[in-house]
């Protein structure tokens, strides 16, 4: 089972900065109040200093001049500081500059090096604390926006199939559905055929399935790539992992209720509580990797090896511990055997010290 998202995502808006040329990365808290927004203003214009200073001693044939530019103009936008978010990291080259916001407090620090640091996205993205659920039933669907502790319902348009007598009419028959895209004209759904009544109302719910996949897919799963979670009954789950094309669907976690009579606010405690059974999940799963890969001699707890594996493109599975992780004299080698194994397909999880085989500080799990 994969618990990670595909976490070349994180690299793909970056690579194109990666060059012979430093990359300052900055991790700051902001705070939304207007004292606040003051304080973090001066934090990140302190920092800004700090990487200037850490420039010009490691790369002096850099051009500071380019990348101070790209920092004071963010340091200038007014609309940037207001955003509602506690945590952001900042990633500056000579040419652009790209943020990164999270929902819960940083380690502050700076980072000058020629890859973007990335371990807090890492973290972040790893353990699943950014996903989709979609509350199913066999009459209508909810949609909610998972980010760490934050769960927000997405408002679906009108030309989402929100309930089975919208998606296929005041008269449901039999047929194949042709699903038509926002930006085709009206937005409407064309069926057809016939069938005898016995057989109506099980052909109208994988047409109403199929077009609730087919929606989400298409306007939420491809545009955003979060995991996608089923709040759902057994049953309809099952009919509904079966039909579905999106490669985003999480098939093992699943949260088994029905949501159609409940409230917000239970639906909200129900997705609350699915988080620690996942959380538990992942560690078991995670356990019998590393004892299977052990037994098989594919393991090591050794930094020179897992930094040449991940540099090679052997590493399966990078494991940190987070009371390692972040430690001000290693993190810029810890962040390119992360950024390095990433790029070459492999998983890196950021874990809590008592999961640790051993207590380990690190565990590479090699594909040969």
């Amino acid at each position: 089972m994969k618990f990670t998202m595909d976490q070349r995502n994180i690299l793909t808006p970056l690579q194109e900065m990666v060059s012979d040329q430093p990359i300052v990365s900055i991790a700051l808290n902001v705070q939304t109040d207007l004292k606040g927004i003051e304080k973090s203003r001066l934090v990140f214009k302190n920092f800004i200093k700090e990487a200037e200073k850490k420039t010009r001693e490691n790369y002096p044939a850099a051009s500071w001049d380019s990348i101070e530019t790209q920092l004071d103009r963010l340091y200038q936008d007014n609309r940037f500081w207001q955003q509602n978010y506690r945590g952001v990291i900042v990633i500056a080259n000579q040419e652009e500059l790209y943020t990164y916001h999270f929902p819960f407090e940083l380690q502050k620090r700076v980072v000058v090096d020629r890859l973007p640091y990335i371990l807090p996205m890492v973290e972040h993205e790893q353990l699943f604390s950014h996903y989709h659920v979609l509350c199913l039933n066999q009459q209508s669907i909810r949609f909610f926006d998972v980010n760490h502790q934050e769960i927000e319902e997405e408002i679906l348009p009108e030309d989402a199939p929100r309930t089975l007598q919208e998606a296929l009419g005041n008269q449901l028959t039999g047929g194949e559905l042709n699903f038509s895209s926002r930006g085709s004209g009206a937005g409407s759904v064309i069926f057809h055929g016939s069938t005898s009544k016995n057989e109506e109302m099980d052909k109208d719910l994988k047409n109403y399935f199929q077009l609730v996949d087919r929606y989400i897919t298409e306007y939420y799963s491809k545009e955003y790539t979060r995991p996608l979670v089923l709040f759902s009954l057994t049953e309809n789950r099952g009919h509904f992992i079966k039909l579905s094309r999106n490669p985003y669907l999480e098939k093992d976690l699943y949260i088994n209720a029905s949501a159609s009579e409940l409230e917000t606010k239970k639906i909200v405690e129900k997705i609350h509580e699915f988080y620690p059974v996942w959380r538990e999940m992942m560690v078991k799963e995670l356990k019998k990797d590393y004892d299977k890969m052990y037994s098989e001699e594919k393991s090591t707890h050794f930094y020179d090896d897992i930094q040449f594996a991940s540099q090679e493109g052997r590493i399966k599975q990078l494991w940190f511990s987070l009371d390692e992780v972040y430690q001000e004299a290693h993190i810029t080698d810890y962040n390119r055997m992360a950024y390095q194994s990433i790029k070459n397909g492999g998983d890196v999880y950021i874990l809590p010290d008592n999961v640790m085989p051993e207590k380990a500080k690190f565990v590479g799990l090699l594909r040969y």
